[in-house]
């Protein structure tokens, strides 16, 4: 099941339903923080001695300060620091309550951070947006350069909550403790990175209640191998799992072809059947011979109506043939995959197919020829994308996103060893693959992209991100299923 992931905007909409229903306050919310961390440090920092705590003017500080209350009723030796007195009446109570327990907090300036201490960062939660200046600029750098673990109270402090992008500065190497929702920041941009470790807490909220708010993003996880993984009957045949056509391969580019029909014909497809120039059928028939090759002698048409899904765009080119061959493919209902240099023919043509079974895979650079302008975001070009061309659309990149009408899904695996030539031919063919055998355009998607990226960071294991090739990529798949 994929991981469900929520927007700020999200995660407040969820705390005030939870609220309303559980006839809970503000306050209560945070006492369930404060265990909540109680909890988190007892597990993983038991034998942690001192502990200083970092409280931020908001309802972030206000967990801090209920922290630091609950660590002294459990004897631990706790300091606690402040900048500006809190603003929110539920993080001045959880103040109020720590100085009336006997424990006063100190102003940052004084912050000292001791050897071997356990930092607890309270300082900015994910209202956070504008850049870290001043004092808690300060403080983080202060924090950040100590060494010493640091928990960090739903996000590290200076992280965008919905970019996964410092602002300015921002806590890096914490352990992350999300409350109630997963935040999409602390999965996507540079959260990789920054976060040491991410661990959820529901603060006793139940998965009834929050199934009531739905997510707009999800993190692709391993379970979608599974669905395209399935045991086969003993007495199953070539027919049943599909017919892939691949259409590209121009003079001069048979190389893309070649990658993406050795990893169709990996994905379990029964048959695979590729069309491309006279040029390259005999590499081809020496490199994939368990493939049909057809040459721009052979009737299109008629290689389209044997599939049932196609694949263009692999070294397909700009030429008169290429236009040529995308116009026959779009004539057709068959499910579609289009690719590469398909993208930049259907830009030019600026009409889309209106087909419910097209897959579309642009880079940003041809996602900005798509729809023939840019976006602050890539969240934003993927939802004009999707708008254009009705399409499931695949935006690679780091963390490649999936959308298909109002739901988006994100890879969190992979590394820059992807980004080298034919590894972008290579996930057409898996995706194609997936789509011939009767896989839904969302489900052949999810599964490529995921499968292609765990192919990725294998290779860059076995070999490394500077010396792996696409060509390993394909060798990588037979491990995986």
């Amino acid at each position: 099941m994929d991981q469900n992931l929520f927007t700020v905007g999200e995660t407040r909409k969820i705390e005030r339903f939870c609220i309303k229903t559980l006839s809970i306050t503000e306050y209560d919310l945070m006492l369930r923080a404060g265990n909540a961390l109680i909890n988190y440090i007892k597990q993983v920092f038991p034998d942690k001695k001192v502990i200083q705590v970092v409280c931020g003017s908001g309802n972030n500080g206000g967990d801090g300060y209920t922290v630091a209350r609950l660590l002294l009723e459990n004897g631990k030796r706790v300091s606690c620091y402040e900048g500006k007195e809190p603003t929110q009446e539920s993080a001045k109570k959880a103040r109020n309550e720590l100085i009336a327990s006997g424990l006063n907090p100190q102003s940052f300036t004084t912050l000292m951070i001791q050897k071997d201490a356990l930092i607890i960062d309270a300082l900015l939660g994910i209202g956070c947006h504008k850049p870290v200046q001043g004092i808690y600029l300060d403080i983080i750098n202060k924090i950040n350069e100590s060494g010493e673990s640091i928990l960090s109270a739903d996000i590290p402090s200076g992280l965008c909550a919905d970019t996964g992008k410092p602002l300015g500065s921002c806590i890096e190497q914490a352990h992350v403790l999300s409350f109630i929702t997963k935040k999409l920041g602390t999965v996507i941009g540079d959260a990789g990175k920054i976060i040491h470790k991410l661990t959820l807490d529901t603060l006793e909220i139940s998965d009834e209640l929050l199934q009531q708010i739905r997510p707009s993003y999800y993190v692709i996880e391993k379970t979608v191998l599974d669905k395209v993984s399935k045991k086969r009957d003993s007495n199953a045949y070539k027919n049943q799992f599909g017919h892939v056509l691949l259409v590209g391969g121009d003079s001069g580019y048979g190389g893309a072809i070649i990658l993406a029909a050795k990893a169709a014909s990996q994905s379990g497809v029964g048959l695979v059947s590729v069309y491309t120039k006279k040029d390259h059928k005999e590499p081809l028939l020496t490199h994939c011979p368990d493939c049909m090759i057809h040459d721009e002698g052979s009737d299109l048409k008629a290689l389209i109506e044997k599939a049932t899904a196609i694949i263009i765009g692999p070294g397909l080119g700009l030429s008169d043939w290429s236009k040529t061959c995308l116009t026959d493919i779009l004539e057709s209902s068959k499910p579609l995959v289009c690719d590469a240099d398909a993208i930049t023919l259907l830009a030019e043509k600026a009409i889309f197919p209106k087909k419910d079974n097209l897959i579309v895979t642009p880079h940003e650079g041809e996602a900005k020829r798509l729809v023939g302008e840019d976006h602050d975001n890539r969240y934003a070009m993927l939802a004009a994308l999707v708008k254009k061309t009705g399409a499931t659309v695949i935006l690679k990149g780091q963390n490649t996103l999936i959308k298909e009408e109002d739901e988006t899904f994100i890879c969190t695996k992979g590394n820059p060893g992807l980004a080298t030539a034919g590894t972008g031919d290579v996930l057409a063919g898996m995706i194609g693959g997936f789509l011939a055998q009767g896989y839904s355009p969302l489900i052949a998607s999810k599964a490529g992209v995921y499968l292609h990226a765990v192919c990725g960071d294998a290779c860059s294991e076995a070999y490394s991100e500077r010396s792996m090739t696409a060509a390993d990529l394909v060798v990588m798949m037979k491990t995986m299923f």
